[in-house]
């Protein structure tokens, strides 16, 4: 049985992995990219894509760094403000 610190965990990261996709498919409407041209210009594998595109993986720091220079933005950009 989850506690509300787990429940609470659990919907921050999901609020990270949904901003990560949003982020992605920016990059990806911006660019004109398909998943696999994305793939093609970041290096990351296009499964991997796929996946943090449903928000069925985390994202690591050197994903999160290819992808980055692949959109040639911020890592910041991946991640929302919080706001307390």
């Amino acid at each position: 049985m989850m506690n509300s610190s787990d429940k609470q965990r659990k919907a921050e990261d999901q609020n990270a992995a949904e901003a990560i996709a949003a982020r992605i498919r920016k990059g990806l409407d911006e660019n004109q990219w398909s998943q696999q041209e994305l793939s093609r210009q970041s290096g990351v594998d296009v499964m991997q894509i796929s996946r943090l595109l449903r928000c069925e993986i985390g994202l690591s720091a050197v994903t999160l760094v290819m992808l980055a220079d692949a959109f040639k933005c911020s890592t910041d950009e991946f991640f929302p403000i919080a706001v307390d």
